[in-house]
């Protein structure tokens, strides 16, 4: 009796949240609400008025209807088309502290010199398959650094190749190769214990990688992202990383589950920035109680209002662009009709080696117009870490962002208090 009870009070508040008109702030309370009411909770609330309780029967419809309310487990690459008002939104004007969170120099020098590494490790040698350091334990790449070990021969690795290994190294310890794929472009998944971070760094071929993205006359300037929701972002980008998508993902999740508590963090220099980019929207969406971070190099314009907004709204995504000033790559693809849009936070290194944060572009200064003749050697992955590098020994970082610098305030003299009467 008391299970019928339970089960009828609860398709009740099922329907009643369907049918409910109120805003979706209102419908996620309910639906919060519905996952809450579970029979086993109506029973033990009514056993307050009687003194019997009855337990709900596995596979009775009752506890059908229980499981598929509270154990509807998305798929990795799936949209939170349903479920969106479920998901905590923020704005540019109320973010969340995360989205906030200013990085340290050492940390985007870290994540700068693995996008440098799949830049130059086929200078090393133009054969090398990356794939082969995949799941190679950090001390057997040590040991193969320091004393040329011949037991990573099956794995490909010969001495010429320490510099690939060393350059791994440098950055964290106990790091390792969890994943690789490529197609169009290429993804490496890196896991670096020292600092509780999941790396997924992007790389475009070596054309998309050089060359600005351009608008082309009378091509169609955005597609949709997924047909589910209207986001829209370039063509070239999305088919470059839709090819990637189902090979990294299930590497990260397999990753996360095994470590809840770690960061995961998208990387990419120009064109593998622009991958970065979709590939933390996407899954900051999926994932809404992981902690997700993108941080890009040179990055292009990725998409449509669509795309920014939600980007900028998912309070479990941090994005930091970190860009020289007036370099044009990244005021590409020239559009005089403002239908791309960059997403984020930049961070801009000026000719005289200052730098400066602008929160979600706020007050960032304009492109000059004789910006498009500078030299290509300054836009390089090389040149981005000896940048850093200078940012690192010299401790010249920023602290907050431009126009949000408050001062130590009015003191007197000891910095004896003063108070407001």
């Amino acid at each position: 009796m008391n299970s019928a009870l339970a089960s009828s009070d609860l398709r009740k508040t099922v329907e009643a949240s369907k049918c409910s008109s109120s805003p979706p702030l209102a419908n996620s309370i309910a639906l919060r609400r519905v996952k809450s009411l579970t029979p086993s909770r109506l029973l033990r609330s009514r056993s307050a008025k009687s003194a019997t309780t009855t337990a709900v029967k596995l596979g009775s419809p009752e506890f059908e209807l229980q499981h598929s309310l509270l154990t509807n487990k998305l798929n990795p690459t799936s949209f939170l088309s349903n479920n969106d008002s479920l998901i905590l939104r923020t704005s540019e004007q109320d973010p969340a502290m995360h989205q906030m969170e200013l990085p340290q120099a050492d940390e985007m020098l870290s994540n700068m010199r693995l996008c440098a590494l799949l830049d130059t490790y086929h200078s090393v040698d133009e054969n090398f398959d990356f794939k082969a350091l995949t799941g190679i334990p950090n001390l057997s790449l040590k040991e193969f650094v320091s004393l040329g070990k011949s037991s990573l021969e099956v794995r490909g690795l010969q001495t010429w190749h320490r510099p690939i290994v060393q350059k791994l190294l440098d950055n964290g310890e106990g790091i390792t190769v969890e994943g690789y794929s490529s197609k169009h472009a290429e993804v490496v998944i890196f896991e670096v214990p020292s600092r509780s971070k999941i790396v997924v760094v992007f790389r475009g071929n070596d054309e998309d990688q050089l060359k600005p993205i351009r608008k082309t006359k009378g091509s169609k300037t955005n597609i949709e992202l997924d047909r589910r929701i209207n986001l829209e972002v370039l063509p070239a980008f999305k088919e470059a990383y839709f090819e990637l998508e189902s090979e990294f993902s299930t590497v990260v999740d397999k990753l996360t589950d095994n470590n809840p508590f770690a960061e995961v963090v998208f990387c990419g220099h120009s064109f593998g920035g622009a991958l970065a980019t979709i590939a933390s929207v996407r899954y900051a969406s999926n994932r809404p109680t992981m902690r997700v971070s993108a941080h890009v190099f040179v990055c292009p314009k990725v998409g449509a209002v669509s795309f920014r907004q939600l980007a900028n709204s998912l309070s479990n995504l941090r994005v930091i662009r970190f860009e020289n000033r007036n370099d044009p790559i990244v005021d590409t693809p020239l559009d005089n009709n403002g239908n791309c849009y960059h997403v984020g936070h930049s961070i801009l290194i000026g000719k005289d080696n200052s730098v400066s944060a602008y929160r979600f572009d706020r007050n960032k200064p304009s492109v000059t117009a004789n910006s498009i003749f500078r030299k290509n050697n300054e836009r390089t992955s090389t040149a981005y870490c000896q940048t850093l590098e200078q940012c690192v020994s010299e401790k010249r970082w920023i602290a907050c962002f431009a126009g949000e610098d408050v001062g130590d305030g009015v003191k007197g003299t000891n910095d004896e208090n003063r108070h407001v009467v």
